[in-house]
């Protein structure tokens, strides 16, 4: 009997302790530099922006590089999104079907991150069962946007919320 009270003790420490780590411990989502563009305007600045942009099509590709300036009344009358032609060859350069990509602006990124804690911590978007990547970037601002690719996870995972 008292064998059987040791081994439900010690059943349920290990519990306690592979929730803590299933919780706490953040895993990684492997990326890879594919390509590194121009801001599409000198006074464009989202230096602040905590995020990046998710791309799971091409459809996303044109609204996030195109339309997306359009859609921002700050931005609509001084700033316009690439070239068309420009995305249009972007597009066929990029592998849309095996592959998703992050577009990040003005900063490297460093690190991307996932676990229940941090979706529960740096999200705010509480009603998408998509798991939110959450980035680490570089504290150095460039003039750059640069375009990663990851793994296509078939809509496991989004951008973090504001």
């Amino acid at each position: 009997m008292k064998r059987c009270y040791i081994l439900v003790v010690i059943l349920v420490f290990l519990s306690i302790i592979m929730f803590s780590i299933y919780y706490f411990v953040p895993r990684h989502v492997d990326f890879e530099l594919i390509k590194t563009i121009e801001q599409p305007d000198p006074f464009y600045d989202r230096t602040e922006y905590k995020g990046f942009d998710y791309i799971y099509s091409q459809d996303d590709l044109w609204f996030w590089l195109r339309e997306w300036y359009s859609t921002d009344p700050i931005l609509c009358d001084s700033i316009v999104g690439y070239d068309s032609t420009f995305i249009a060859q972007l597009t066929k350069e990029l592998d849309c079907n095996n592959y998703d990509y992050i577009i990040t602006y003005q900063k490297k990124l460093l690190l991307l991150n996932y676990s229940p804690y941090l979706t529960q911590t740096k999200d705010r978007i509480y009603w998408d069962k998509k798991i939110p990547l959450i980035p680490s970037f570089d504290t150095i601002f460039t003039d750059s946007v640069y375009i990663y690719r990851i793994k296509n996870y078939n809509n496991k995972f989004r951008h973090p919320g504001p």
